[in-house]
């Protein structure tokens, strides 16, 4: 096999585990290949255009999953659904885009003992993160209700119409400003999308100070450095279960690889075989 190049783009990433979590793939298949960050703000996006030609696959992240809609050649189904890109096959200079990112959550969410059913869902951010989850979540499970957030005041007749008439089929979905939830509410999950408590936002905490969190219900933060956000510190401290977003992203990037590469891979027995190697990042 010849060598394979790859990377991602984002901006702000430095932080980036992708390069780690690649190069772990490469020595475990044996093969050659190069994983690059491509960190630049968003008035730059066309001037790397040439050069992401010339890789054979790349992962997006904030704030280029939606703009990749616009310079995809070909969009997979469940990237039309979302509306949102994450990751890229090069074919002869053409962007394929695919959203890998509903199957990564949910491989992290089932790596828990799910004791009852997910039916009150809340979700903080109104990104095309958030729309996967919700999309993966009907998928697997039988949900009453989802609640977005976030900390904007936005029309919710212009969310839903512009981002989640299409992900929420028959259900019912809720839109609220983080400010103003119904606090009285038993969430079975809670999912924040948003950056708040990463790297660039350490000390941020995504929900009202005095939020509490009711029942025994399972904190998912899609952040993974910090491993542990202030989100996640106080759901545990109130007993909740709680995973960070290192699991999802190893599957995705598994995920990719063989989107990118073609080899023919289970992509969970792969992706548990990497986190074994990896434990003490989760």
């Amino acid at each position: 096999m010849t060598k394979l190049n790859f990377g991602i783009i984002g901006h702000n990433i430095s932080y980036s585990q992708s390069p780690k979590i690649f190069n772990s793939i490469f020595t475990c298949r044996q093969i050659e290949g190069e994983f690059t960050v491509y960190d630049f703000p968003e008035k730059e996006f066309d001037k790397h255009l040439p050069l992401l030609r010339e890789l054979n696959g790349f992962s997006v992240t904030i704030p280029f999953k939606e703009k990749m809609l616009e310079y995809s050649d070909e969009i997979s189904d469940s990237a039309r659904t979302i509306q949102a890109v994450n990751s890229v096959k090069v074919e002869n200079s053409r962007f394929v885009g695919f959203n890998t990112d509903g199957d990564g959550f949910i491989y992290g969410l089932k790596r828990l003992i799910l004791d009852k059913e997910l039916q009150n869902i809340l979700i903080i951010g109104y990104g095309g993160a958030a729309r996967a989850i919700i999309c993966a979540l009907i998928k697997n499970f039988k949900i009453e209700s989802i609640t977005v957030c976030g900390r904007k005041n936005l029309d919710s007749d212009k969310l839903l119409n512009r981002y989640f008439s299409y992900v929420g089929l028959e259900l019912k979905i809720l839109y609220s400003v983080v400010t103003q939830l119904n606090r009285s509410v038993e969430y079975d999950l809670i999912v924040n999308c948003s950056p708040c408590g990463d790297i660039n936002h350490r000390n941020e905490f995504p929900l009202p100070e005095d939020f509490e969190f009711n029942g025994c219900g399972i904190c998912y933060d899609l952040i993974y450095i910090p491993a542990r956000t202030l989100l996640l510190s106080k759901a545990a401290e109130s007993g909740w279960q709680v995973v960070n977003g290192y699991p999802m992203l190893v599957r995705q990037a598994v995920e990719s690889y063989k989107i990118w590469s073609g080899d023919d891979i289970s992509v969970d027995k792969f992706t548990q075989d990497l986190l074994l190697t990896q434990e003490e990042q989760v």
